[in-house]
């Protein structure tokens, strides 16, 4: 299902309510980090953190955002580009920095999926310490 409010390439709060693919990124040592949904028709939801669900109000919304969504009766698909500036204003070094790959599926009955190493407890994927060392290219 997608957020009611969920418009293409647009930025839209809340949509972890809803069926979406998520990704965050940290900084080496798992405390900075960047999570951001994405919904299936391409809207996109953004946000900095200092430390696990401490918001970084002070880092802004990442503006060049560029998604695309598809849905069709078997599946959908999304893709984002987010500028490479907006990770370094974030203290986060692509060459050494943490990963994790998330989904909400089924919504209102969520199945939880994550890469995190950490699956402990009520799903959580605020846990950037569990998350893969990376170096993205």
């Amino acid at each position: 299902t997608i957020h009611p409010d969920a418009r293409p390439g647009e930025f839209t709060e809340e949509l972890w309510m809803y069926d979406t693919a998520e990704f965050f990124v940290a900084d080496a040592a798992g405390k900075q980090y960047m999570e951001f949904n994405l919904c299936p028709n391409g809207a996109w939801w953004a946000c900095a953190f200092s430390a696990p669900r401490v918001r970084d109000a002070s880092a802004g919304i990442p503006v060049g955002v560029l998604t695309t969504g598809t849905v069709t009766p078997q599946g959908w698909s999304c893709s984002a580009r987010v500028p490479l500036a907006y990770l370094r204003s974030l203290d986060i070094d692509i060459n050494n920095c943490r990963l994790a790959a998330t989904c909400i599926l089924n919504s209102p009955d969520y199945q939880f999926c994550t890469t995190s190493d950490d699956q402990s407890g009520e799903p959580d994927f605020h846990r950037p310490g569990s998350w893969a060392l990376a170096r993205l290219v």
